[in-house]
């Protein structure tokens, strides 16, 4: 599946994090923090760094939406990270 990551072992991790979302029986909220924190841990690991860029986060979202963990959009903190890890948008408001 097209998750936006820029190679097919990319896409395939993050195509796990969905399938392993759907196990685990997560929903709304919970599922997309959840998920939303395992792109972050994929993104520390050499080769995937890209797993919180735009297209992988909201290829993500869109595909949590298609598979209906995601059934109340309006129920979940889509921006929850922005505050849990205020460090990194002082570091990137920095940079640029």
């Amino acid at each position: 599946m097209e998750m936006g990551m820029f190679t097919e072992l990319g896409n395939s991790k993050v195509s796990a994090i969905v399938t392993r979302v759907r196990g685990l029986k997560l929903a709304n909220d919970a599922a997309w923090k959840y998920a939303y924190r395992e792109l972050d841990a994929l993104s520390e690991l050499d080769g995937t760094e890209e797993a919180t860029d735009y297209d992988v986060r909201e290829s993500m979202w869109e595909e949590l939406l298609k598979q209906g963990v995601i059934t109340d959009p309006d129920a979940v903190d889509y921006w929850f990270y922005v505050f849990e890890r205020p460090q990194l948008i002082r570091v990137h408001a920095r940079i640029n």
